[in-house]
């Protein structure tokens, strides 16, 4: 997965990135070469400004879709058992005795 989410997340920051230096230079009155070196500093700098905005928010997402889909999974390899005893404080080893002798 973090293979998959790293080559679509770089993917679509160039495609920002390469989308906002053309249309910057373009406005500024500079035509590009094929390789897109020529672009004017200004122009680069707000391209890298409009990639690094675009990976804030693949951020904000993951964080959304985090907090969404991972809400009530508690411990992992806890069982529900478990988390009751450990609610009941210093006694519930003196309790859980109790219950084993019954």
């Amino acid at each position: 997965m973090t293979q998959l989410g790293t080559s679509f997340g770089l993917s679509i920051t160039t495609i920002i990135f390469n989308r906002v230096k053309i249309a910057q230079a373009e406005k500024m009155g500079y035509t590009l070469d094929a390789t897109g070196d020529s672009a004017p500093k200004e122009a680069q700098l707000l391209a890298y400004r409009a990639a690094e905005w675009g990976a804030f928010a693949f951020g904000i997402i993951g964080t959304l879709l985090a907090f969404a889909f991972l809400r009530g999974v508690g411990i992992v390899g806890g069982s529900k058992k478990d988390d009751e005893r450990t609610l009941h404080g210093p006694d519930a080893d003196e309790d859980r005795e109790v219950k084993d002798k019954v």
